[in-house]
C-alpha cells in the first residue's frame, strides 16, 4: 500500500502513524497479554512499509498468553500474509537484510513457532528465501517434535534430519511422530554428532539393536513407547561406551532377563518406579543385584506377588539412597535384607512359611509406614525389634491377620511410638476391649482404625475411641464386628465419621 502522497499531507501522515505506533507499543508495554496492541501495531507497521517490524510484532503477539483464539488466528494469518506482500512488493532487499539486521535470538524464536514447516513457507516467498533458510543449519541442530499435535510422519522427520546436513545433535519425537527402521538405519551411519535421541512407536527393536552400536556419540536415549524390560537389558549389553542415561517411560516386564556380562557405566537414571508384580518368572528365583546397580535414584520398587525366593547380596538395598517405598509382599526371605535410612514406606506382608531373622545392622530412622499383615509365622519379638529400629517416626502401621502376635507386643508398640495415626489390626483375636483402652490413651492423634472382624471389640469400647479421639478420627474400620449395635454406629455417622460396617452376607448398613 502505498503511503506517501505529494504535498504537505506526507509529513502529517507519518506523524499520525508515529504518534499512534507509539501508543500501540505503550499499550503492548503495558498490556502485553493483549492482543489488540499487536494487532494495532502491526498494520500501523504495515502501512508504514515497515514489514520487518511488523513481523516481529506479529510473532510476539502469537507468543503472549492471551486466551482470544480468534485473534490469535487473525495474527497468524497476518503474519503470512505480510510474508507474501514481500514478494508482490519485489522488497527482495528484505530477503537478505532480515538476517544481518535481527538478531539470531529472533530468527530462532520466529522459525520455533512454524515448527518444521520451513517448506511450506519457503513456498509462499521467494526462492532466494528458500535458499537462506535451508542454509541456516543451526536452526535444526535440535530437532523437537514434542509438541506435534497432528501425525508427523517418517518422511518429515527424515527431511528434517538431512535439511540439517547430518549435524543434528538432539532428536525429540512424542508419541504422534512415526519412526520406520529406514531413520534408524540412516541415523546410525550419517548422524555423527546425535548426543540426544527420544524414541516412539513404529520402529523395529531388532533392527535398532543391530544399528545402535553405531551410535558412537550418543549419551541419552528414551524410549516414549511401550518397552519390555528384556529389551533394556539388551540395550545395555550392546550399549556405546558414551551412553550415560537410559529412560523407560512405559516399561513392561514378561520376564526376567539376563542383562549380559558387558560391564558400563548405564543409570536408568529418571526411572524412579520398578514395578514388575506382575512378572512372570518361571524358575521363581529372582536375583535383583544386577538390576539393582541399574536403578541408583529408584523411588519405589514393588517385586511383590510372585517371588518365591529373592536373591539379595551382603548389602541388600542399603546403596539406594533416594529409596522410599519397598514392596516385598509375597516374598520368601530368609532374613530382611539392608535397607536405605530414608526408606519410608516397607511392605513385608504375606511372608507365607517364613521366619525372619534380623540383622543387627538394621536402621529405619525414617520409617513412616511399615506393613506386616497376612504373615502367619511372624512373631511379637521380630515386630518389636523392626518397631525399635524404626524409632518414634512411624506414623502407619498394618498387622492384620497376625495370629502369632498377642497383646502385649501392641501394647510395647504404641508405648514407643505414640504418633501412629494409621493402625491396622483387623481379623485378630487377640484384640478386646481393654487392649483397645490402652491404644486410646497411648496415642495421640489417631485418625484411621480398622478393627474388622476383632470379634471381641464392643460398641462402648468403639463410643470411647471416638469421644477421646474426636477432633482427629476420620475412617473406622468394623465390618463383621458383631457385638458392635447399630446405635453406636448410628451416632458415630452423625458426627461426620467414616464407618465401614457390613457383614458377611453382604448386608451392610448405609
Amino acid at each position: 500500500m502505498v503511503l506517501l502522497d505529494n504535498g504537505p499531507s506526507v509529513s502529517e501522515k507519518i506523524e499520525k502513524y508515529e504518534s499512534a505506533l507509539k501508543d500501540s507499543y505503550m499499550a503492548i508495554r503495558s498490556y502485553p497479554h493483549n492482543i489488540e496492541g499487536y494487532l494495532r501495531a502491526g498494520k500501523i507497521l504495515r502501512l508504514m512499509n515497515k514489514h520487518t517490524k511488523a513481523i516481529y510484532i506479529y510473532k510476539l503477539g502469537m507468543k503472549c498468553l492471551s486466551h482470544d483464539f480468534k485473534k490469535k488466528n487473525l495474527l497468524q494469518r497476518l503474519f503470512f500474509s505480510t510474508l507474501k506482500n514481500i514478494k508482490k512488493n519485489n522488497l527482495l532487499v528484505f530477503q537478505f537484510d532480515i538476517f544481518r539486521k535481527f538478531p539470531v535470538e529472533i530468527i530462532l524464536k520466529i522459525f520455533y513457532y512454524l515448527s518444521f514447516k520451513t517448506i511450506s513457507l519457503c513456498l509462499r516467498v521467494s526462492r532466494n528465501w528458500r535458499q537462506m533458510i535451508l542454509s541456516l543449519n543451526y536452526l535444526f541442530y535440535d530437532l523437537d517434535f514434542s509438541f506435534a499435535k497432528k501425525t508427523v510422519s517418517s518422511k518429515t522427520i527424515l527431511m528434517n534430519i538431512k535439511r540439517s546436513h547430518n549435524l543434528v545433535q538432539k532428536i525429540v519425537l512424542n508419541h504422534k511422530c512415526i519412526i520406520n527402521d529406514s531413520i534408524i538405519s540412516y541415523m546410525s551411519k550419517f548422524c555423527e554428532n546425535l548426543t540426544h535421541l527420544t524414541l516412539t512407536k513404529g520402529f523395529d527393536f531388532k533392527l535398532f539393536m543391530c544399528s545402535f552400536t553405531a551410535f558412537s556419540s550418543l549419551l541419552s536415549l528414551v524410549f516414549l513407547c511401550e518397552i519390555e524390560l528384556s529389551f533394556i537389558a539388551l540395550v545395555m549389553s550392546n550399549a556405546p561406551d558414551s551412553l550415560q542415561k537410559i529412560e523407560a517411560r512405559k516399561l513392561l516386564v514378561n520376564f526376567i532377563p539376563r542383562w549380559g556380562q558387558k560391564i558400563t557405566c548405564i543409570k536408568i537414571i529418571k526411572l524412579t518406579r520398578v514395578d514388575i508384580s506382575f512378572c512372570s518368572n518361571k524358575l521363581r528365583v529372582f536375583d535383583i543385584n544386577d538390576m539393582l546397580k541399574i536403578i541408583p535414584k529408584a523411588t519405589q520398587i514393588f517385586l511383590n506377588n510372585w517371588i518365591e525366593i529373592l536373591v539379595l547380596d551382603s548389602y541388600g538395598f542399603s546403596h539406594l539412597n533416594n529409596l522410599d517405598v519397598l514392596d516385598l509382599s509375597g516374598s520368601r526371605l530368609s532374613r530382611i535384607p539392608l535397607m536405605p535410612k530414608c526408606l519410608l514406606n516397607l511392605n513385608l506382608s504375606c511372608l507365607l512359611e517364613t521366619d525372619l531373622s534380623l540383622s543387627a545392622s538394621l536402621n529405619f530412622e525414617c520409617l513412616r509406614c511399615l506393613n506386616l499383615s497376612y504373615s502367619p509365622r511372624l512373631y511379637s519379638d521380630t515386630v518389636i525389634m523392626l518397631i525399635g529400629y524404626s524409632g518414634s517416626s512411624l506414623k502407619e502401621l498394618f498387622l492384620d491377620y497376625c495370629p502369632l502376635i498377642d497383646r502385649h507386643c501392641i501394647i510395647n508398640v504404641v508405648s514407643s511410638c505414640k504418633f501412629i495415626d494409621k493402625l491396622s489390626l483387623s481379623g485378630n483375636s487377640w484384640v478386646d476391649d481393654s487392649l483397645l483402652a490402652i491404644i486410646i490413651s497411648e496415642l495421640k492423634v489417631l485418625k484411621y482404625i480398622n478393627l474388622s472382624n476383632c470379634l471381641h471389640v464392643s460398641g462402648s469400647s468403639i463410643i470411647e475411641l471416638v469421644k477421646t479421639h474426636l477432633s482427629s478420627i476420620i475412617h473406622i474400620g468394623l465390618n463383621g464386628c458383631y457385638n458392635v449395635s447399630l446405635d453406636a454406629v448410628a451416632w458415630i455417622r452423625q458426627l461426620g465419621i467414616n464407618i465401614d460396617y457390613s457383614f458377611k452376607n453382604n448386608y451392610a448398613i448405609k
